[in-house]
């Protein structure tokens, strides 16, 4: 799971100890977009932007209950991967 974020966004400071609550610390990576031009280039105005597999599972404004739904669809994401 990837938290995407940037340095001064608060957004990201609200939304992540909800994400790490939901998520748990081992599954979450903060990775910082201003490092990576291209994530930059695409997800500025959307961050925080948690991410799975390359697809997006929440953005923007991410509450506790955001980051529940989150996890719900990563579980339903596994769970079909593991049914083909």
């Amino acid at each position: 799971m990837l938290l995407l974020s940037r340095p001064d966004c608060v957004l990201c400071v609200r939304a992540l100890p909800h994400v790490l609550r939901a998520f748990g610390h081992d599954d979450v990576v903060v990775v910082d977009i201003t490092r990576h031009r291209e994530l930059e280039d695409r997800y500025v105005f959307q961050i925080p932007v948690l991410l799975f597999e390359g697809r997006v599972l929440a953005e923007g404004d991410i509450s506790a209950d955001g980051a529940r739904v989150a996890r719900v669809k990563r579980d339903a994401m596994r769970s079909e991967r593991r049914q083909r």
